[in-house]
């Protein structure tokens, strides 16, 4: 049987042995923590520069769609006056010429 200070000694033996696991534990915890927060400050500047990206191109894409939008409202303006002469053109040539009857 163990005297009281064996009991002791091992007690204060198993506490310091379970102190430098727990110790060794937290320390790569600690290190995994600040691998992870790094991580995430990466992903959010990343996640940034996409915003920025993508604003940018919708910025573009809007700004070509106006134009083209524009181009083609000129476009229907000029071939509607084209077929407003054709028209005036084809109803003079009826006119000119005098049914068959």
């Amino acid at each position: 049987m163990k005297t009281p200070e064996e009991l002791m000694q091992d007690l204060v033996k198993d506490y310091t042995a379970f102190k430098k696991s727990m110790r060794k534990e937290l320390d790569a915890q600690l290190t995994l923590n600040r691998k992870l927060e790094k991580q995430v400050k990466e992903l959010e500047e990343e996640q940034d520069k996409l915003l920025k990206y993508v604003n940018n191109l919708m910025r573009k894409a809007d700004g070509v769609i106006k134009k083209n939008y524009a181009e083609l409202r000129r476009s229907q303006v000029i071939d509607r006056q084209r077929m407003n002469t054709l028209d005036n053109e084809v109803s003079n040539l009826s006119r000119r010429i005098k049914p068959h009857n």
